[in-house]
């Protein structure tokens, strides 16, 4: 017990430290909602951080600091990956559903009409996210317990879901550790690339935004993450044919392509 308090007193001085230092870059109540996800187990496994606030794991591990105007956002996309076993959290008990993590982390969390959603006072959103399944009428898993969050289907989603997985422990704002569990860093770029220059149905100035966010990760990997390398066997899980597409917007920042 002893040694767990001076473990636990460390880390409290380390995260004033941080906070002093303003460190702290992930936001509550992100920052909360993943280490409970942690701690149940479920991230990096059954589900992964989509959208932007897979940027702060992409920084952390760079050791760089990403320009605010790209981290802004009012929610917190989770993919959710059906074809994986769910780990439970203790021996043969199932894992928290989503909602009640989330209602553990803010009691005002509420589902919406949308069964993938749910906000809290704040007007923060967390969606639940999934690949349309190949074929589409294969059934698949839409939720992690009874009556919790439905996850939507998106196209092009299973690019994201195949991709290697990047973990990453980042700073929250309140100075303590936040562990990250997201695509590899070069997916991402892809992927929002793409959907930057070629999602005809996504609102113009989003479209703009994916793409400065994919150019940025591009750039934070060749110049911060040299052990990362973009090369074809790492794109396996997408189309060749959106490889060879982006091919001349990704030379500036990547080499090894065919």
């Amino acid at each position: 017990m002893q040694s767990v308090r001076s473990l636990s007193d460390r880390l409290e001085q380390q995260a004033r430290l941080n906070r002093a230092l303003d460190l702290g870059r992930v936001p509550d109540p992100t920052s909360r909602i993943l280490r409970r996800l942690h701690a149940e187990n479920l991230l990096g496994g059954t589900l992964v951080v989509a959208g932007t606030n897979a940027l702060y794991a992409y920084e952390a591990a760079a050791g760089v600091h990403i320009g605010s105007d790209l981290l802004a956002t009012g929610d917190l996309d989770i993919l959710f990956d059906a074809r994986a076993k769910l780990k439970l959290s203790f021996a043969r008990e199932p894992p928290q559903r989503i909602m009640d993590i989330l209602t553990a982390v803010d009691r005002s969390f509420r589902r919406q009409k949308q069964p993938h959603q749910a906000v809290n006072d704040s007007g923060f959103f967390v969606d639940l996210i999934k690949p349309t399944p190949r074929p589409p009428w294969r059934p698949e898993r839409e939720e992690i317990g009874t009556g919790d969050l439905t996850a939507v289907m998106i196209d092009n989603l299973r690019w994201m879901e195949s991709a290697p997985k990047f973990e990453a422990v980042a700073i929250g704002t309140d100075g303590a550790p936040v562990p990250m569990a997201c695509a590899d860093p070069r997916a991402f770029a892809l992927y929002k690339l793409n959907m930057g220059k070629h999602d005809r149905t996504r609102d113009p100035v989003k479209r703009q935004r994916d793409v400065l966010q994919a150019e940025v990760v591009a750039q934070l990997v060749r110049d911060t993450l040299p052990q990362l390398r973009f090369t074809p066997e790492q794109l396996r899980s997408f189309p060749l044919h959106v490889v060879a597409r982006e091919r001349e917007a990704l030379d500036p920042f990547f080499s090894g392509l065919p």
